[in-house]
């Protein structure tokens, strides 16, 4: 395998998980620049959110709890999807109008936290996908 080959591979494997911790990272950040520095109780929250969202959309995708789904893809990748610019700053664009909406009603932080580490998972897959169809009517 040439240099050229190994990084697209090396790419492809990591654009998922690349794209999904900036939009993790950032949200979190927007919830300490709005808030403060989280309690312990707060960044379990956060990540209890998450692990909500995740099991909403394992729920959506397996449709049962231990349901199988073929996840192999005959389809080509577009390059350009693998960068996920919509999926990662579309979500933090969310998570910002969240965060200060929710500020702004005098949601406290333990809330906030539950409520963002939810959207940012749903979102991130979901602005994913949109993004996916979109490069490939793009191209």
């Amino acid at each position: 395998m040439d240099a050229n080959e190994r990084l697209a591979t090396n790419l492809v494997s990591e654009s998922e998980a690349y794209g999904y911790t900036l939009s993790v990272w950032g949200s979190g950040s927007l919830l300490i620049y709005v808030y403060c520095v989280p309690s312990a109780p707060a960044v379990f929250l956060f990540v209890l959110g998450s692990l909500l969202a995740f099991t909403t959309l394992a729920g959506v995708a397996f449709g049962r709890p231990f349901g199988r789904v073929d996840t192999d893809s005959d389809g080509e990748l577009i390059a350009a999807s693998i960068v996920h610019v919509v999926a990662t700053l579309g979500n933090l664009l969310l998570a910002w109008g969240i965060v200060g909406g929710l500020d702004a009603l005098g949601v406290g932080l333990a809330v906030s936290a539950l409520i963002v580490g939810y959207q940012v998972s749903v979102a991130y897959d979901i602005l994913s996908l949109l993004e996916a169809r979109m490069t490939r009517w793009i191209a």
